[in-house]
This record gives structure tokens, C-alpha cells and sequence, in this order.
């Protein structure tokens, strides 16, 4: 589904694609270059700062169209020609998803922001929460109801004949 969405819609354009763990970014990078011949690269908290530093310049340059990558792609990211953000998983609340998807468009000119979301997206989240060191604390109740509320925007829209879930937001810059 998202090679066959960058590929119709967004072919050639600067974007970013959300993912939740870091093997998921290099898979997901791997296969849409292997079967969509598309110009990305991964990016996440476990790359050498140098190889982060070197994908970021290349994708700011325009040799590479397409970032897979997680959270660690965030702060500082101000590259105005951004046309999509694709969230290939559920992202972990509501706020997160506002910030990530407002790297796309910030030239003004229309950007596109998708959410590819699967039931089991929920369960994934789960699972890393619980893994985590505050699976007891406070922090994780928050994050649970985080990830609920998120789940619950995502699942306002209908089906597609996939069964996967679907929502598109077109951004507009005032």
C-alpha cells in the first residue's frame, strides 16, 4: 500500500515516512528502493551521527526523495519543500502526529499528511510501552491513554477494500 501510494501520488517529491522501530525504517527504506525504485534512505536513533548526518544532507539536497524514519527525525528539521508525511504505523498520540505531519508544507505551498493504520498498529505500541522502563509508572498510563486517543482519530474513517484503515489530511498554510 505505501509503495504503491508514494509511487502514484507523491513519485519525485521530498517526504518523510514515519515508522515505529528502527528495523522497520531500513526494511520499509530497502523495499521501496528494491520494488519502487524511489530515492530514500533510512534514519533513526541507532545510526552513527555521521551516517544521520550524512542521510539528512543528502534527503536536504534532493539526491535522496524519501526519509524512513522514526521519531529520532524531528527536531530541526526545516526543509520547506516537504510535500508528504506518511505515518506508516499509528504514531503514538494525537500530539506527535500534529508535530510530525507539520514538517510537511512549510513553503506554503499544499502537503500532504496520511496515516496507514492497522489494527495490529495498536497492539505494536502496546508492546513497546510495556517494554519500556516505565511500564508502572504514571508516564505509562499516559502514554496508554495517548495511544487510545490516537487510535480512536484513526479509526473515524471507513475501510478501504484492504481492510486497512485509512485517513488523508490536506494541510494548508495560512
Amino acid at each position: 500500500q505505501l509503495g504503491e501510494l508514494l509511487k502514484e501520488r507523491f513519485m519525485n517529491m521530498s517526504g518523510i515516512v514515519y515508522c515505529l522501530s528502527k528495523n522497520e525504517c531500513a526494511d520499509t527504506a530497502k523495499f521501496l528502493r528494491e520494488k519502487y525504485k524511489i530515492k530514500c534512505a533510512h534514519y533513526h536513533a541507532g545510526l552513527a551521527a555521521r551516517q544521520r548526518s550524512s542521510v539528512q544532507e543528502k534527503w536536504h539536497r534532493g539526491e535522496v526523495k524519501v526519509i524512513c524514519a522514526t521519531i529520532a527525525f524531528g527536531m530541526g528539521i526545516d526543509k520547506p519543500d516537504v510535500r508528504f508525511v506518511v505515518h506508516n504505523t499509528l504514531s503514538k498520540s494525537i500530539e506527535s502526529y500534529y508535530q510530525e505531519s507539520g514538517r510537511a508544507g512549510r513553503d506554503g505551498l499544499p502537503a500532504h499528511c496520511v496515516v496507514l493504520y492497522q489494527k495490529k498498529d495498536f497492539s505494536r505500541i502496546v508492546c513497546m510501552l510495556r517494554s519500556a522502563d516505565n511500564f508502572k509508572s504514571e508516564t505509562f498510563k499516559v502514554a496508554m491513554d495517548q495511544a487510545k486517543k490516537m487510535q480512536g482519530y484513526c479509526e473515524l474513517k471507513v475501510a478501504d477494500s484492504s481492510g486497512s484503515l485509512w485517513r488523508t489530511v490536506q494541510q494548508s498554510k495560512v
